[in-house]
């Protein structure tokens, strides 16, 4: 899935970074929660936790809904070195987050389709996402698509990749029509 992906990277980063600071008597508690999957009080639960334990720095990625918010702003509060990696909200103390600008990458990934085909008649254009429902995903699709529409691109269907690829492997007629359509750019 796109969460074990996505994470599998991070937590590799954060192994590699732990392996250049282990000397330093440095150590961590690498807790995997996935917010879709396990409520919202277990999340708070984890995060109450690493408060009572009194860590140097909480670490967070995609934490987004009320009660969630509330509980980081209370552990902000108790210990104000809370960072957030792939999401931020304004709703939210923290000392910093790192996000790359989902808007500004999809909209030049816009940008260089319309550019290979600036010479091209047709425009017609699939886009492959990974979780179709995410919020990031959302964000990045609305962000494509605004933009491909100002540049004269013509979006023939957006589908979720993992999806899409199990069509293709069960001979689906649907996803063979749609890949053998007149399309100019993926």
């Amino acid at each position: 899935s796109y969460y074990e992906q996505f994470y599998s990277k991070l937590i590799k980063g954060i192994e590699d970074a732990y392996l250049d600071l282990k000397d330093y008597k440095v150590k961590y508690d690498l807790r995997l929660v996935d917010s879709k999957k396990y409520p919202s009080t277990y999340c708070n639960a984890v995060l109450d936790e690493f408060v009572r334990k009194k860590y140097d720095g909480i670490i967070v990625s995609d934490l987004i809904n009320d009660s969630n918010i509330q509980k980081l702003n209370e552990v902000y509060s108790k210990n104000s070195n809370l960072v957030f990696i792939n999401f931020d909200s304004k709703k939210i103390n923290r000392l910093f987050s790192s996000v790359h600008d989902i808007e500004l990458a999809s909209k030049t990934a816009a940008e260089f389709i319309a550019l290979g085909l600036k010479f091209s008649v047709r425009k017609n254009v699939l886009v492959f996402t990974d979780d179709i429902l995410s919020f990031s995903q959302m964000k990045a699709q609305n962000a494509f698509s605004y933009q491909a529409e100002r540049l004269g691109l013509k979006i023939k269907g957006i589908y979720e990749v993992g999806k899409f690829n199990k069509m293709l492997e069960s001979n689906d007629n649907n996803a063979k029509k749609i890949l053998s359509d007149k399309i100019d750019g993926i």
